[in-house]
């Protein structure tokens, strides 16, 4: 992440998730901090569904705040995103980006309630 990066959540997001059929995605995904244990994440969103199950990349410029991989969902797929938040609290980012976090984490699927 830079001052001059002019990367999109949107672009950030279609990057993360056109790379879980590449070869060396698994490689790539095990690099990333887990949620609540690991790296920039270990003290990250502990006690909530995403701890063990979200992998990411943190990013911080002077109000900006970044996150950006995949959570297991509860039936395993994965599922991507990119959270891009500029002009902000960073600090209060980073609380809304784990509670993002923590939902993708229960996502059950179209048309299905998460606990």
């Amino acid at each position: 992440m830079s001052a001059s990066c002019e990367l999109t959540g949107g672009k950030g997001a279609d990057i993360v998730f056109n790379t879980v059929g590449d070869p060396y995605f698994q490689a790539a995904h095990h690099s990333l901090a887990l949620a609540g244990r690991t790296g920039t994440l270990h003290k990250r969103m502990r006690g909530t569904r995403a701890a063990g199950r979200c992998r990411a990349k943190t990013g911080t410029l002077a109000g900006v705040s970044a996150l950006a991989g995949y959570c297991r969902a509860p039936d395993g797929d994965p599922v991507s995103f990119a959270l891009i938040m500029n002009g902000v609290n960073v600090f209060a980012a980073r609380r809304v980006q784990d509670r993002i976090a923590a939902v993708l984490a229960s996502y059950a699927g179209e048309g299905s309630s998460s606990d």
